[in-house]
């Protein structure tokens, strides 16, 4: 009965969070094709990225569920996710003049360690329908991409402004909200 209840729990928990990145990502994305200010958009990315940690967190506390290495990546990655929406809401509430630049490296850094893990888990994960496993790797990939992109557009793509780069976040942190919707979904074999 616990596991069942745990199992409960980790489906309810993966569908409101996933709702809630999906949310917060369409909204970021619209907020940055009408031009709304940076500081709003990183405040709310921020937003994103610290449920998203959160959840990386509740669901690596859900180890009777998943493999214990999944757990692990799950749980460092969801405190990386936390420690760094922290510091750049911080950062950029109490010192807006930081480069902007350096917060997106951030984020993009952020991104890319949850689509190291989602390929991972993807990989990895028995405990998923196939179906989903390849879903994962895809998006694994998918931000994987989109992260280096972020990464290299200061140096190699500098016709990108700030507002695409907060896009292409969001649409990575869109994309693994809907990752995590269809996981509280379908939840574990």
């Amino acid at each position: 009965m616990g596991k069942k209840i745990s199992e409960e729990k980790l489906k309810a928990s993966n569908l409101l969070f996933g709702l809630a990145i999906i949310i917060l990502s369409i909204v970021v994305m619209i907020l940055s094709i009408i031009n709304i200010t940076l500081i709003i958009l990183i405040v709310i990315l921020s937003v994103a990225l610290f449920v998203s940690g959160l959840v990386r967190i509740i669901n690596a506390s859900s180890i009777e569920l998943i493999e214990n290495e999944v757990a692990t990546y799950k749980l460092v990655t969801g405190l990386l996710a936390i420690i760094l929406s922290i510091i750049i809401f911080c950062s950029t509430i109490t010192e807006p003049h930081v480069a902007i630049e350096l917060l997106i490296l951030i984020f993009a850094f952020a991104l890319i360690l949850t689509g190291i893990v989602r390929f991972s888990v993807g990989l990895s994960t028995k405990g998923y329908p196939m179906k989903f496993r390849v879903f994962l790797v895809i998006v694994g990939i998918l931000t994987i991409i989109l992260s280096i992109i972020i990464f290299v557009s200061p140096f190699f793509l500098p016709f990108f402004d700030y507002i695409i780069l907060i896009f292409l976040i969001s649409i990575s942190l869109l994309i693994n909200g809907i990752a995590k919707l269809i996981l509280g979904i379908i939840g574990t074999k």
